[in-house]
């Protein structure tokens, strides 16, 4: 994640062209559209922020498991 000048907040100067393991991601989220580089950001268990190009089609593939697990997971109501 780059914090500099013309870079925006939490934008991408370049994107992790290694797969990442399903198993450590718990989350994801998008860029802002202000950013130069179009990214997702995958969040592993670690905390650790990955930025990943949203065109390759395991990073669709992943984001869609994401999506699945979290919409499975119950909400605990207070």
């Amino acid at each position: 994640m780059s914090h500099g000048p013309n870079t925006g907040k939490d934008c991408c100067p370049r994107t992790q062209k290694a797969k990442i393991p399903l198993k450590q991601i718990v989350s994801y989220y998008k860029t802002s559209s202000s950013c130069a580089l179009p990214a997702l950001v995958f969040v592993t268990k670690l905390g650790k922020h990955w930025c990943v190009n949203p065109t390759d089609a395991w990073v669709k593939s992943h984001a869609a498991a994401v999506d699945r697990r979290l919409a499975s997971t119950p909400v605990m109501s207070t």
